[in-house]
């Protein structure tokens, strides 16, 4: 009950009152029957708790539990299979923290093994366990690029859309991570086939979540961002038109300060430079302008994506018009640098980071100001893209590690703040199931 009202309500008290409660059945009933689903309830409560604070060593005590659980649970029991399900989620959201390979591998076993576990497809998590076999093969896929490993989540995915019926509460969740892997099967392969294939399942995914249905946004979203690359390669201006037709009715559909906007926006941004780039219609231009200037100030999403739209735009101001033009968009961009790596960036996205961003962004950023006459600008750009990331990356002195050295707790907190708040919406771990009671 308590982890139910946290679900509907977010009362982090609640969600504290659950894994206390569930830790104390855990310890004073060891050799109960029972004892499984004791141990499964705490990592449930466990694992919420992490995704709520952001607290690895939540998530880290969580999958140790659902080990202990599935260990302790007999290979007949009908409940295995959730508990090895689970297992396989919370690995999964640790390699999304943490970009260690190991816990995507073991994943991939857990998950494979609740699929076997639940081999025939009346069984009610049929559905669910090969979607989240699936969400573990594509991230493998994504990382590694071995083929079998999509193929094998397209294959579960399938089952998965192939066992929801219309009206399923599921079906529309199952129809858009089926088209994000035809999607990711084309962005490796260039296979056209499989972009069609995605806008096929991209669209009975729409189709399957009505207004008002909480899957309806994120599948407006994902669809267009399929039409969107069908646009990009093949040009046909009525994939282009879909493509901003979906991605404004998702906007409608969210509120002004959910995270997923500035995805959204951002996108929408990109599918009009797209256009001024073939067309160098001024109006497309004035219309990215606004989608990711939007984006930029969406201050609940991830940092990292505010400044991938401000220097993107900054890019195509200064290409389109003049450098000096861009200097606001690239002011923009340089200011969000902080935000991106005080937290403590994982080591899996130093590099990335500082490919990317590092000192290019604040030279780019020099350049407009030099063309502007504002030559002060100009200095202050240049020092603070160049030493953010490498302070911040380097573990220097900065406001964060004097955070914690005075108040341990008071910086740790601060950190797992920052790590919630840039998680991306995505397909999700899968939902929590299980016996909760």
């Amino acid at each position: 009950m308590l982890m139910r009202r946290y679900f509907h309500g977010g009362d982090p008290h609640d969600v504290d009152r659950a894994v206390e409660a569930g830790a104390a059945a855990v310890a004073t009933n060891p050799a109960e029957y029972y004892q499984p689903r004791f141990l499964s309830n705490l990592g449930n409560a466990l694992w919420a708790r992490s995704e709520g604070t952001g607290d690895l060593t939540d998530l880290n005590e969580a999958i140790d539990t659902f080990q202990r659980a599935t260990e302790a649970t007999p290979v007949t029991n009908p409940h295995r299979a959730t508990y090895l399900s689970n297992l396989g989620n919370a690995l999964r959201a640790r390699f999304q923290r943490m970009g260690n390979s190991a816990d995507l591998d073991r994943a991939v076993v857990a998950g494979s093994a609740a699929v076997a576990a639940t081999a025939s497809p009346g069984h009610p998590e049929w559905g669910l366990h090969r979607s989240n076999l699936s969400n573990a093969l594509l991230a493998r896929f994504d990382r590694g690029g071995v083929v079998a490993d999509v193929d094998g989540a397209t294959e579960a995915y399938g089952e998965a859309v192939a066992q929801a019926a219309p009206g399923h509460p599921n079906r529309p969740m199952f129809l858009t991570n089926l088209g994000n892997s035809w999607l990711s099967r084309f962005e490796r392969l260039g296979d056209p086939a499989d972009l069609n294939r995605a806008i096929e399942a991209g669209a009975r995914a729409v189709a399957a979540a009505g207004p008002g249905h909480p899957q309806r946004a994120p599948s407006l979203s994902n669809l267009g961002n399929k039409l969107l690359a069908r646009y990009r390669l093949a040009g046909d201006p009525a994939d282009f038109d879909g493509a901003v037709e979906a991605m404004t009715e998702a906007l409608g559909a969210i509120g002004a300060h959910h995270p997923l906007r500035a995805t959204v926006l951002s996108n929408l941004g990109l599918a009009f430079l797209d256009r001024f780039e073939r067309t160098a219609d001024p109006l497309d231009l004035h219309r990215a302008r606004e989608a990711m200037g939007r984006a930029v100030e969406v201050d609940v999403a991830p940092a990292g994506l505010r400044l991938r739209a401000a220097r993107r735009l900054a890019e195509a101001i200064g290409t389109a018009e003049e450098p000096a033009a861009a200097v606001p968009a690239y002011t923009r961009a340089v200011g969000l640098l902080p935000l991106v790596a005080w937290h403590g960036v994982g080591r899996r996205d130093q590099q990335q980071l500082l490919e990317e961003h590092g000192a290019s962004l604040g030279r780019d950023a020099a350049g407009a100001a030099i063309a502007s006459g504002q030559l002060e600008l100009t200095a202050m750009l240049l020092e603070q893209g160049r030493a953010v990331l490498w302070s911040e990356l380097m573990n220097g002195r900065t406001d964060l590690a004097r955070l914690r050295q005075a108040h341990p707790a008071l910086g740790t907190a601060l950190t797992n703040c920052r790590a919630v708040l840039d998680r991306l919406p995505d397909a999700g771990p899968g939902p929590i199931i299980g016996h909760l009671n």
